[in-house]
C-alpha cells in the first residue's frame, strides 16, 4: 500500500498547558486502509486526528501528505487538501441556524459544480440510506445526539473525499444506527478512501480496522493488527485497553 499521510516527530501542546499533548509522534497512514486510534480520555488521540487532517498545526515536526508538507504548505495547497477530506467532530459542529439540508449542502455548493437538483438528489439519497429522510428540513436543536452524529457523517462523506477522519462516529448510537455507520465506513474502503477513526469501542474497532493505534500520555504505545496487540504479553497495552471504558457496539 502507498504511504499517503506521514506524521514525523510531531509535538503539540495547548497554549495554557506546558505538558505536551502529542510527544514526538511518528506514524504513517496508507491508501485504502481503515485505522482506529484507541486510548484513555486526554491521551491526545483527537488532537492527533486533527493534526493529521490539517486542522491543528503542531509546534514541531512535520505532516506530509503524499508529495507536499502540510505544515509548510501555502494556503492554496492546504485548501486543496481540505477539499479532499471529510471530518466528523466529536461535538458534531452542525451550524445551528441552518436546517439539515443546508448544513449538508453547504460543502457541495462551495466545492462542487453540482446543480441544486443534483445536490438535492445526492442529499436525499444519503438521508434515505441513513434512515434520516424525515429530518431533512429540521434544525439541529430539534434532533437527538444520535441523529446529529449520523448527519455529521453524511456531511463528511457526501463529497466523496479521499481522506475521512472520524472522531467517535458510533458514540451514543444504538446497534442499528452503529451498523449503518459501519456499512458506510466499509463502503468508503471499497472506494479507496483512507479512513482514520478515534474510538474507545475496542471490539467494534478490532472488527472494522486494518490497523489499531493505542495511545497513552501523548505517545503511541502500539500500532499494528489487533491479533498482534497482545502477542508479546504486553501488560501496559492490556492495562490501557482494560481502562479505556468504551462500550462495545456489535
Amino acid at each position: 500500500m502507498e504511504e499517503i499521510i506521514k506524521i514525523n516527530n510531531v509535538q503539540f501542546n495547548k497554549p495554557d498547558n506546558n505538558k505536551l499533548v502529542l510527544d514526538g509522534i511518528t506514524i504513517s497512514f496508507f491508501e485504502n486502509e481503515i485505522v482506529s486510534i484507541l486510548g484513555p480520555s486526554g491521551c491526545g488521540k483527537s488532537v492527533l486526528l486533527k493534526v493529521a487532517a490539517g486542522l491543528l498545526e503542531p509546534i514541531s515536526g512535520e505532516v506530509i501528505v503524499r508529495d507536499f508538507n502540510l505544515t509548510k504548505s501555502h494556503r492554496n495547497e492546504l485548501f486543496a487538501f481540505k477539499e479532499q477530506t471529510g471530518f466528523v467532530f466529536q461535538e458534531i459542529a452542525l451550524i445551528s441556524n441552518l436546517n439539515i439540508f443546508d448544513n449538508i449542502a453547504l460543502k457541495l455548493r462551495y466545492h462542487t459544480k453540482l446543480t441544486e437538483n443534483e445536490i438535492f438528489d445526492k442529499i436525499n439519497f444519503w438521508l434515505e440510506k441513513m434512515d434520516l429522510i424525515q429530518s431533512m428540513y429540521a434544525f439541529p436543536a430539534e434532533l437527538s445526539i444520535s441523529q446529529k452524529r449520523m448527519l455529521g457523517l453524511v456531511r463528511a462523506v457526501i463529497g466523496s473525499p479521499r481522506y475521512v477522519f472520524l472522531d467517535e462516529p458510533t458514540g451514543n448510537l444504538d446497534s442499528y444506527h452503529a451498523n449503518l455507520v459501519t456499512q458506510v465506513i466499509k463502503q468508503l474502503k471499497k472506494e479507496n478512501t483512507t479512513v482514520i477513526i478515534v474510538t474507545n469501542q475496542v471490539k467494534w474497532a478490532s472488527n472494522i480496522s486494518d490497523r489499531l493505534i493505542v495511545m497513552a500520555d501523548g505517545k503511541i504505545e502500539f500500532a499494528g493488527k489487533y491479533e498482534h496487540m497482545f502477542s508479546d504479553d504486553n501488560k501496559k497495552i492490556k492495562n490501557i485497553i482494560d481502562n479505556i471504558g468504551g462500550e462495545n457496539v456489535i
